[in-house]
């Protein structure tokens, strides 16, 4: 059987806001209020993803991402997370007072991967908005 891993690696691309939307409780190692900057809170909403950490992972999400789907377990989490790209940085980015926009990038299933993400501030605290991964 052949695959399609660039179609497969735009499908777990399109799964993130669905993973953001899916999020659980608050229960989090973190207190969001202690990161001030939306780098910190990005690389914490990273890392929570790569561990498939999914009650910390809401912390960082924006409220348009947490009215999607509602329905994914978290075994099927934390298989996707696995899939997302490793070793992620900042390129660059741009901030403003409540928007911010980043270049990305990481070590994805078939090399290296650029992405964009951009964020917005709710209630005064810095919130993942979208991320897009490109291979």
């Amino acid at each position: 059987m052949k695959y399609n891993f660039n179609k497969f690696f735009k499908l777990i691309v399109v799964m993130i806001p669905i993973l953001v939307s899916m999020v659980g409780c608050n229960n989090s190692k973190t207190n969001t209020s202690t990161l001030t900057t939306p780098e910190e809170v990005f690389l914490a909403f990273q890392k929570a993803l790569s561990e498939g950490d999914l009650r910390t992972l809401k912390q960082y999400a924006a409220a348009e991402q947490l009215t999607g789907f509602k329905k994914m377990s978290n075994k099927d989490f934390r298989m996707v997370s696995k899939l997302m790209p490793k070793n992620v940085t900042i390129a660059g980015s741009h901030v403003s007072s409540d928007t911010a926009t980043f270049t990305v990038q990481g070590d994805g299933l078939m090399g290296k991967a650029a992405g964009t993400v951009s964020m917005t501030r709710e209630k005064g605290l810095w919130k993942v908005k979208h991320i897009e991964w490109k291979t």
